[in-house]
């Protein structure tokens, strides 16, 4: 369980590794999906790569072996239970909650839990599975901006980028970063 929802609902986690290798010697994947209550693709998304690394493809052994995948299929419990759609959720949504004091529980958990990887220096790939827009062709992925970036972890990124290119075709990519500090 990752955390308790506001309404009493266990949040589920799954923590996949193999091997004796320690957790500190091993980079940390952390894939959430359904910040939106609505976007069920997420969720079989996280469902099937779930099913992937318990089975018995080379990479999957692999990635067991050398890394933690953490995996977090559902984080907006409460709005599937009561069928709401969870966009624009009141105070708001959970995808919109990710600042120093959240409002859902289950994104403060999330937060401890990846700080404390980003603090072991474990901290590697971190994905948040949405659904795509209607009509949507194409791949879409956010990726941090180089200016906030370490100098190791970007070209580990423009990696995984051209992976992801290798395995999808086109991708979409969004340019993320901070919003600068507001001064008055």
């Amino acid at each position: 369980t990752l955390a308790r929802s506001i309404e009493g609902r266990n949040v589920s986690a799954l923590k996949m590794s193999d091997g004796g290798k320690p957790d500190l010697q091993r980079p940390a994947i952390w894939v959430q999906a359904r910040q939106h209550a609505w976007e069920v693709g997420g969720s079989w998304v996280a469902v099937g790569l779930a099913e992937w690394l318990a089975g018995e493809d080379k990479e999957a052994v692999w990635l067991r072996q050398y890394a933690d995948i953490y995996i977090i299929p559902l984080m907006d419990v409460d709005h599937v239970a009561t069928g709401d759609g969870g966009k624009n959720a009141r105070p708001h949504d959970h995808n919109r909650d990710w600042g120093p004091t959240p409002h859902w529980p289950e994104v403060a958990a999330a937060q401890k839990y990846i700080l404390r990887l980003a603090e072991e220096g474990r901290m590697n790939i971190f994905l948040d599975l949405h659904n795509p827009a209607s009509g949507n062709k194409i791949q879409t992925m956010y990726v941090l901006d180089k200016t906030y970036m370490g100098s190791e972890a970007f070209p580990r990124q423009q990696r995984f980028v051209e992976l992801m290119i290798d395995e999808f075709g086109e991708l979409k990519q969004h340019r993320n970063g901070p919003k600068p500090a507001v001064t008055s």
